[in-house]
């Protein structure tokens, strides 16, 4: 526990869930899945519109879970290998098993109706890296196109244990204390 600070819970301990946090995500993935689904044309148009612009949602959600993260995580750091470990394989379990489930589907889908295939896109699909090159094809159109904010959620939580201790020594610097 920082001194200065009135938390009941230390660095590792489970911390309450930030309910309000996590209907906001839900709010803001729903948003995401309607203006990638579209809607009936006979939706009144204030609807219409607002469902277009549903993709707001993508940056909303990233802020929101960078937050939940910060909060969960608060001392987490590439120092303590199998708490990072740990903190790897719960993100990668959480996200991965539906998005490998959809990859293959597109896959298959796409062989099934002759589609051409991209065995370099496809590889780095399956890893989730697609966002992490120039290609913007690979990225946003081979396979799962929506699958792109997946490969930047991988990268948050890459960087995420060596970007933590950065913000804390800033706040203890300039701001408060974490």
């Amino acid at each position: 526990m920082v001194s200065g600070t009135t938390t009941a819970f230390g660095p590792h301990e489970r911390r309450p869930e930030l309910k309000a946090l996590t209907g906001l995500r839900a709010v803001a993935a729903i948003a995401v899945v309607v203006s990638h689904l579209g809607v009936p044309k006979s939706l009144p148009e204030e609807l219409a519109k607002i469902a277009h612009w549903g993709y707001i949602g993508v940056p909303l959600f990233f802020m929101l879970s960078g937050v939940v993260l910060g909060y969960n995580y608060p001392g987490l750091t590439f120092r303590q290998s199998r708490r990072t470990l740990k903190f790897y394989l719960a993100r990668v379990a959480r996200v991965m098993p539906l998005y490998w489930v959809v990859l293959i589907y597109c896959a298959l889908f796409y062989t099934a109706v002759g589609h051409r295939q991209y065995p370099k896109a496809f590889l780095e699909n399956i890893f989730a890296v697609q966002t992490w090159g120039g290609d913007l094809l690979a990225a946003q159109s081979r396979y799962n196109g929506p699958g792109w904010s997946i490969g930047a959620e991988l990268f948050f939580y890459a960087v995420f244990p060596f970007v933590v201790p950065l913000v804390a020594a800033a706040s203890r610097k300039w701001g408060r204390a974490p």
